[in-house]
């Protein structure tokens, strides 16, 4: 739903600030363009859908960038629908700054749909959700990736899913009714433990 896509690029730009020079990988129409203040903005995808959007296959090909360009690398609902995410993460981190944050978003696995789907569906629902997932990541596998990265994970929030056009907020707590996670990581120097959690983002 593109309500939920322009929330998704809300949450996104309250990370983001006006000095940040910023990488979108998948940008597609740049849609998140259209929500922040940024000094610059670049933009790369697998099928640009706008000009000025790179192209690039972010699992096999390095990002066309120098080492240490950008503050910020945005991956909003990327990663479960590559090959080699791994590989994506560490060319995100070559081109990021040694301050910089990667911000991603990824769908909630674990809200109470897919657990329904778990208890009356075949499993194949859960891991293909729809045809273009290559796979999907729960919070602990995404927190995993990005400590075999070298990032170490700074916050996370969870988003409760719409309700006939409405947020419910106080669901937010739970992962039971979110609809996607957003996560803040930073580019690290040293060896991170697998799920390692800093602090969490106050619920919006």
């Amino acid at each position: 739903m593109r309500t939920s896509r322009i929330l998704r690029m809300k949450d996104i730009a309250q990370h983001l600030v006006p000095s940040d020079i910023v990488l979108d990988i998948g940008a597609y129409d740049c849609e998140l363009q259209n929500h922040i203040t940024v000094k610059e903005y670049k933009g790369v995808d697998l099928t640009p859908f706008k000009d000025g959007v790179l192209k690039v296959n972010v699992s096999y090909e390095k990002l066309p960038f120098k080492d240490k360009t950008f503050d910020k690398v945005v991956m909003s609902m990327l990663l479960s629908h590559i090959d080699n995410p791994l590989f994506a993460l560490q060319e995100a981190r070559r081109v990021m700054k040694d301050n910089g944050e990667v911000i991603l978003v990824f769908s909630n696995i674990e809200n109470i749909n897919k657990l329904f789907q778990g208890l009356f569906l075949a499993k194949k629902l859960i891991q293909r959700p729809n045809y273009s997932y290559i796979s999907v990541f729960g919070t602990q596998e995404i927190a995993n990736i990005l400590a075999r990265s070298s990032f170490k994970v700074c916050g996370l929030k969870k988003r409760c899913a719409e309700l006939f056009g409405y947020r419910l907020p106080f669901l937010d707590w739970t992962g039971l009714f979110s609809e996607y996670v957003l996560v803040v990581a930073e580019k690290s120097r040293e060896v991170v433990p697998a799920w390692s959690y800093g602090k969490k983002f106050s619920n919006l």
